[in-house]
């Protein structure tokens, strides 16, 4: 537990992060907030266009993973998104930005928008999540098999984070 803000009805908010990687800060006024003012447009609510992706894309030799995490181009896509996100629009993580074409550039879009629809539909349950989603599978060792639907399962490293994805798929 990081912080926990107690009202005077009994209820809380509370900000737990096991990992330690979450931040927290007081801001006078949000839209001057220099932390805020680094973010990039919100994944959910306000996914950039296919021009401005292609745009940003074209001139990018990271990993597509790398790109969709990093939170100044668009912010709200942690790693698990990332991998499911990928996995359904059939993008292998480790392709540089700009190799992907205008078509791959559209299923990347609406496989974000998709993915983070369902998540905040059913409040983050992952007991409700599609059963053909990665995320069921994504974790090695007890928590997941090597296999998705007869294909390999890959867990390695891309962009400095765990990655899984299918190769027979993901191209």
């Amino acid at each position: 537990l990081r912080m926990s803000l107690t009202a005077d009805t009994g209820r809380a908010v509370v900000f737990t992060d096991g990992r330690r990687l979450g931040r927290l800060w007081w801001a006078d006024e949000l839209a001057s907030d220099p932390m805020i003012r680094k973010l990039g447009r919100d994944a959910w609510l306000d996914l950039p266009g296919q021009e401005q992706w292609q745009a940003h894309l074209a001139r990018r030799k990271a990993p597509i993973k790398a790109l969709l995490l990093n939170q100044t181009f668009v912010c709200g896509i942690g790693n698990w998104i990332a991998d499911e996100v990928l996995y359904h629009a059939r993008i292998a993580p480790q392709r540089p930005g700009a190799t992907l074409t205008s078509e791959e550039i559209v299923a990347l879009r609406r496989e974000i928008k998709k993915v983070i629809d369902k998540a905040v539909s059913v409040g983050a349950d992952e007991h409700q999540y599609p059963e053909d989603w990665l995320f069921h599978v994504r974790w090695g060792g007890a928590r997941g098999p090597e296999t998705v639907s007869g294909q390999t399962l890959i867990r390695e490293t891309v962009g400095g984070r765990t990655t899984a994805w299918v190769p027979g798929l993901q191209k």
